[in-house]
């Protein structure tokens, strides 16, 4: 079982912290945002997770290598960010497999990932199949000029509709994503460069929708980072073992710069 965690790009909107420090180890609390995804997708023995990463490669495999968990991380080291589903399929080439995880690592998100595995495993059954090649994750935002705002009737996707600021608070995409294999055999796949943008733009009604009541922000700028800060984690989403901890600190130790970071955004949460 796959997850690939999309955490290649150079995080503009987020500079200066980005100069030191990837969008994908911002803390939330103290926590980096890539541990979350990682702790998550870990509690589950058959999963693997996958990481793109550029610029910052040494940073992000310095830490992730401090988690020791080498047998179940693996780095893809991005020679050229392309756009996410350019990205995505170069990841998918380096790791085949028929269906697979899709998450933008730069999102924070209190989803419950066991449920979405198992709806992901129930998908056929519930959804009859109907050729559907996806499932897209939704949750309720108040604005949409910086997110995909979604279109359905109740897991059926209607329509989609990217960044648009007149169409209002409602459902939208959280950049969480199952996919199979065949999305990258749809027409135009291998010149497009964006998930959103291009396959929930133009290919919907092949996707289906999860919703529930979540969180999701995009750690996209300083804005979005310090909203972060204010959310309620649950029971046990933000305590770190002593491994997790000492991975934090490796990490810290890394500059002045990145301690100064994990100072103003939080500290170890117990």
């Amino acid at each position: 079982m796959n997850f690939f965690l999309l955490a290649a790009g150079r995080g503009t909107r987020l500079a200066p912290l980005t100069n030191h420090l990837p969008k994908c180890l911002m803390p939330i609390c103290g926590v980096p945002i890539l541990l979350l995804w990682v702790k998550k997708i870990l509690s589950h023995p058959d999963a693997r997770v996958i990481v793109n990463v550029a610029p910052h490669t040494r940073v992000v495999e310095f830490f992730l290598g401090a988690l020791n968990c080498k047998t179940r991380i693996n780095i893809y080291r991005t020679p050229k960010i392309h756009g996410t589903l350019q990205d995505l399929k170069a990841m998918w080439l380096a790791y085949p497999c028929d269906n697979f995880f899709a998450i933008h690592a730069d999102v924070y998100s209190n989803l419950n990932v066991s449920h979405f595995i198992r709806f992901s495993q129930n998908f056929d059954g519930l959804l009859g199949g109907n050729g559907r090649l996806g499932i897209v994750c939704g949750f309720h935002s108040t604005e949409s000029a910086s997110v995909g705002r979604i279109y359905a009737k109740e897991q059926e996707i209607i329509n989609f509709r990217e960044k648009d600021p007149s169409a209002g608070p409602g459902l939208a995409n959280a950049a969480i994503y199952w996919f199979r294999r065949e999305i990258f055999s749809l027409p135009g796949a291998d010149v497009a460069e964006d998930i959103a943008g291009w396959l929930l733009s133009n290919y919907f009604p092949k996707l289906a929708l999860y919703y529930k009541t979540i969180e999701a922000i995009d750690i996209g700028c300083v804005d979005s980072l310090e909203r972060a800060q204010k959310v309620n984690f649950s029971d046990t989403e933000g305590d770190i073992s002593d491994q997790e901890y000492n991975a934090i600190q490796i990490l810290r130790s890394c500059s002045n710069e990145i301690d100064l970071i994990f100072e103003r955004y939080g500290a170890r949460r117990v």
